[in-house]
């Protein structure tokens, strides 16, 4: 974490030579990149989980219901950064595993290991806006997650560079179309062409074109689609290669239902 703080506050800058150098950046503040401390990390974790992860435990009858009930929560930060929160979020939930799983209140470090491995895989959700922090963010669960003589858990699904904040929320917004408020023109803005762009997509709306070339319906039954193949994917065998698990990944994603959703997201 401390090296990607650092990093935002410099930019690369390619000299004479070439030489290759660091100079004082804006991308901090642009970016608003500024990150939690660990007290309050530890705070937060204790206050808004473990109450959670109690009131589950509690529910539960038998050591395999707890383990279930622990495996089926989920937690997502919007915001992830490098990590800091799931890591956190990672530990607590793993000994708490690995407590429940061997009836210790110390667990040997082999049950510690693998609980927090399946923690990583089947509980923990991230976002980020900014790709190194999504990169650094996988690579540290990577890290706390790592078991011997088991490949490295995939992540691409669960640690996604996005916004969460801006964006398509629902496939239902695609069919209603773009909102007459995009073309308002700001500052600098051609008044005219605005005004052209608004009028245009006015009729569109109202359904002389069909926006995306989708119904409501066809969006509907394409999200439900995708959620199945999403469901199969993340019930493969977590032992495959990761280099496997990218294959598998990246022909769900190229197929036709995923990808127009995606880009009509963005044109969005």
């Amino acid at each position: 974490r401390q090296v990607y703080e650092s990093l935002l506050d410099y930019r690369p800058v390619v000299g004479p030579g070439p030489r290759f150098a660091f100079a004082r950046g804006t991308e901090r503040k642009r970016t608003g990149s500024y990150y939690t401390p660990e007290g309050l990390v530890e705070l937060v974790l204790k206050e808004a989980l473990d109450p959670v992860v109690e009131e589950r435990l509690r529910e539960a009858a038998t050591p395999e219901e707890k383990e279930r009930a622990l495996l089926s929560l989920r937690v997502l930060d919007p915001a992830a950064g490098s990590g800091h929160f799931l890591l956190g979020a990672a530990r607590r939930l793993g000994r708490r595993l690995a407590q429940v799983r061997t009836g210790e209140e110390e667990p040997p470090l082999e049950a510690y290991r693998q609980a927090v491995r399946d923690v990583v895989v089947h509980c923990l959700y991230a976002v980020d806006r900014n790709p190194l922090a999504v990169e650094l963010c996988r690579v540290a669960l990577w890290m706390e997650s790592h078991a011997p003589g088991k490949p490295l858990a995939f992540l691409d699904h669960r640690v996604k560079c996005g916004d969460s904040l801006v964006g398509v929320f629902s496939p239902e917004a695609l069919a209603e179309g773009v909102p007459d408020g995009a073309f308002e023109p700001k500052e600098g803005d051609a008044k005219a062409v605005a005004k052209g762009l608004r009028w245009e997509n006015a009729r569109e709306r109202q359904g002389e074109r069909g926006l995306f070339g989708a119904s409501w319906e066809n969006l509907q039954e394409g999200e439900a689609n995708l959620a199945k193949l999403v469901e199969a994917f993340a019930g493969l065998p977590e032992d495959r290669a990761q280099e496997v698990m990218a294959k598998v990944y990246e022909e769900l994603r190229r197929k036709g239902t995923l990808e127009r959703l995606r880009l009509a997201s963005d044109l969005w």
